[in-house]
């Protein structure tokens, strides 16, 4: 196994007033984007490009719900831990991505090496 602690350095909601929950009843499209900062770019720098990223591209994208941005302790990598309505909105943002659309988003990605999983919430614990 892995382990690297996270801090959590960032949060964006396009509904300010809703709380992000990881739980198995919402029926939300997870993705968790795993970033290693590029030669010459700082996990600093990346997290500051994401911030940006986030807050003037992604807010106003269609079925996007929210990203918790978190940067490793102890290593260069940065977890941006998005929610989505579903498959089809991230297909949407994948697409404007592609077309050019998204620029922030996209220097994002160049300055980093990014590793991209879709998953589904399969059980949530707590503590009695």
């Amino acid at each position: 196994a892995d382990y690297h602690p996270m801090k959590l350095v960032g949060q964006y909601k396009k509904d300010p007033s809703k709380k992000v929950l990881i739980d198995r009843e919402e029926k939300v499209l997870t993705i968790i984007n795993i970033l290693k900062p590029k030669v010459g770019t700082t996990k600093q720098a990346l997290v500051a490009l994401l911030k940006d990223a986030l807050q003037n591209e992604l807010l106003t994208q269609d079925g996007y719900i929210s990203s918790t941005i978190l940067e490793s302790i102890d290593n260069d990598y940065v977890i941006n831990y998005s929610q989505w309505k579903n498959q089809a909105s991230l297909e949407a943002m994948v697409k404007r991505l592609q077309s050019g659309n998204a620029p922030k988003l996209g220097l994002v990605f160049s300055s980093s090496s990014p590793d991209f999983h879709p998953f589904k919430i399969n059980s949530t614990h707590f503590k009695k």
